[in-house]
């Protein structure tokens, strides 16, 4: 070979090694070791990113705040006590497992847990409702009917009702004698929800509608209060 071939084939090998842009310390892909460096990206389809509603999974979902501290009970309540118009907005209510007892309170104004201690000590001036089940039991989803107090009889199994008004003009407890009260549900801790309440006395005192009350544990051992003098309070004197 002449050193003018051994010159040409120098410089071809040259060219051949730039344009190729290999790197003599690089590993190549016929060694098994691998590039790394020229790795391509994780290919993207396209496709948004798959969410947990997406693939099926249940999310985990704040319970259901029912307390009264922070949700009121409702009602859609009306009637006449003692002849005087009667309208309950709200509703709270306990029940204890223990004694089978559940009372609840029924107020014309939109906060009837907050109310319980004004109505226990009679400084109020509202036209009220009070309800004692006996025998309650959580999973009776059925009609309980209203009974006048002589006639409930505790403890026998049979979940029955009092029903009270409040007539702030006499200071005096309106009983309620007959009538029926259906539980559609009813979580103890959580609500009460009542339906179809239909109650009156002999004395033309009825009420009737519907509620969902707040769990609201100062309802417990609920009764209305005994008041001395429970007669109409006596009329302004008269100016000569």
């Amino acid at each position: 070979m002449t050193p003018q071939h051994y010159l040409s084939l120098s410089l071809a090998t040259l060219l051949m090694g730039c344009t190729s842009g290999s790197d003599p310390n690089k590993p190549s892909e016929a060694d098994g070791s691998p590039d790394t460096a020229s790795a391509p990206p994780p290919s993207d389809s396209g496709a948004p990113p798959t969410t947990p509603e997406d693939s099926g999974v249940t999310q985990a979902r704040e319970p259901l705040v029912t307390d009264c501290a922070t949700t009121e009970g409702v009602a859609n309540i009306s009637g006449l006590i003692e002849g005087s118009p009667a309208r309950m907005v709200s509703a709270a209510w306990f029940a204890d497992a223990n004694t089978g007892g559940a009372w609840i309170v029924l107020s014309p104004a939109t906060s009837a847990c907050g109310l319980i201690d004004d109505f226990r000590s009679n400084t109020h001036d509202l036209r009220a409702m009070s309800i004692w089940i006996s025998d309650f039991d959580a999973s009776h989803l059925a009609p309980i009917p209203v009974l006048p107090e002589p006639e409930l009889v505790a403890g026998d199994g049979t979940p029955e009702a009092i029903v009270n008004g409040w007539e702030p003009l006499l200071n005096l407890s309106i009983i309620m004698e007959h009538g029926m009260m259906t539980v559609r549900s009813a979580t103890l801790g959580e609500t009460l929800q009542v339906t179809g309440l239909d109650t009156w006395s002999e004395f033309g005192d009825a009420v009737s509608g519907d509620f969902t009350a707040c769990w609201c544990p100062e309802v417990a051992n609920f009764q209305w209060p005994m008041v001395e003098d429970s007669s109409p309070p006596a009329p302004p004197p008269v100016n000569d």
